[in-house]
């Protein structure tokens, strides 16, 4: 008995060490709280150049998981460009930081993340002209001079229509 409660201990924390190992390639921006506008957040240096594919996203969010799926497609196929994924996610309900991080590796969600404070969450609706909602999931794209391209950006899902418009200001024929 003695034998077999210690394989599962050693089990358990085999499984808890294996999932917590964090992505190198998730990144998240610290002082997040800081931040109290988009774009002092694309003046960046990560951002510099580049085209920005904004994800503001829940944990918890149903829609937003099921966007995610079809991250690994879109990120394949813009492999070396000049795209990266900026994840802003909205402080709601009695989630914490930590099922943020937790939801962020689960997920995959390889970019740069910022877990927004209530001033970037109010000023997100005037910093994005043009935007028609702010519901979840949203997406932006901003241009490589950080100017927001697109407000209502294509979801994932939504496959070419979305190609087109990250091609269009990569300055790549499609």
């Amino acid at each position: 008995m003695k034998k077999f409660i210690l394989l599962i201990f050693i089990s358990l924390l085999f499984i808890s060490t294996a999932s917590s190992q964090d992505n190198s390639k998730i990144k998240i921006i610290e002082n997040y709280d800081d931040f109290t506008h988009l774009s002092v957040i694309l003046a960046r240096k990560e951002f510099e150049n580049k085209v920005v594919y904004v994800d503001v996203w829940g944990v918890g969010c149903r829609p937003c998981r099921e966007e995610s799926e079809y991250l690994p497609a879109l990120k394949q196929r813009y492999k070396n460009k000049d795209l990266v994924f900026l994840y802003l996610a909205i402080p709601f309900g009695f989630f914490r930081i930590s099922k943020w991080k937790k939801e962020m590796q689960e997920y995959n969600l390889e970019g740069y993340h910022i877990y927004m404070n209530k001033k970037l969450e109010k000023n997100l609706k005037t910093d994005v002209p043009g935007i028609k909602q702010i519901g979840i999931p949203k997406y932006v794209l901003i241009d490589k001079d950080g100017s927001i391209a697109y407000p209502d950006a294509p979801r994932p899902s939504s496959g070419n229509k979305l190609y087109m418009l990250i091609d269009i200001l990569l300055g790549e024929s499609f």
